[in-house]
């Protein structure tokens, strides 16, 4: 199963899905979703401990039905 996930804790699971058997239309919901947050201003989203690739973290800008998901939102920083 992977997750959609805004922030680390499992309590934040905004969807799920198994990129086996999900159907075209509950696919096309997840990136709705997705899309949303990003359009709210989430700056970081990564998938999760990439085989593939052998990275952590991996910013990515577009839903990979394969890749757990984890939104993050922006955090603006201020001087001293």
């Amino acid at each position: 199963m992977k997750k959609l996930r805004m922030g680390p804790k499992e309590k934040n699971l905004l969807a799920e899905w198994d990129p086996e058997t999900i159907t075209e239309e509950r696919l096309k919901e997840i990136k709705e979703i997705f899309d949303a947050w990003l359009a709210k201003g989430v700056a970081f989203n990564v998938t999760l401990a990439d085989q593939e690739s052998g990275a952590y973290g991996v910013l990515m800008k577009e839903f990979d039905k394969e890749k757990d998901i984890l939104l993050y939102p922006r955090v603006q920083g201020g001087g001293q």
